[in-house]
């Protein structure tokens, strides 16, 4: 099996119909947020594309509170998110911390 990355995985490949509950994450505003990640990444081309704080309040379908910026930053402190002063991106950490929401067929 192919070793799973932001190479080898999409963000359609994570099934996002229901919440990430007990997740690595352990906490469900984390959660939450990795989910939108994942839901905003795939509606931009399917492609795991750096986004920036406007592209991650425009394009989700909630109103977004100043506590999930902190929660990004937070994912960046734990190795989950790169960031190189502008824009966000999903990195390998990401994926794996994540791998249990892969629909079958892909993990």
């Amino acid at each position: 099996m192919e070793k799973i990355s932001t190479l080898t995985v999409k963000p359609s490949d994570f099934d996002t119909k229901d919440h990430f509950w007990d997740s690595p994450l352990k906490k469900c505003e984390l959660e939450i947020v990795a989910r939108n990640i994942i839901i905003i990444s795939e509606k931009m081309l399917d492609l795991w594309l750096p986004f920036g704080w406007g592209d991650y309040t425009g394009r989700c379908s909630h109103e977004v509170s100043y506590n999930e910026l902190y929660i990004l930053k937070d994912f960046v402190q734990r190795g989950i998110l790169d960031f190189d002063g502008e824009k966000f991106s999903v990195n390998d950490n990401f994926i794996g911390t994540l791998k249990q929401f892969l629909k079958k067929e892909v993990a």
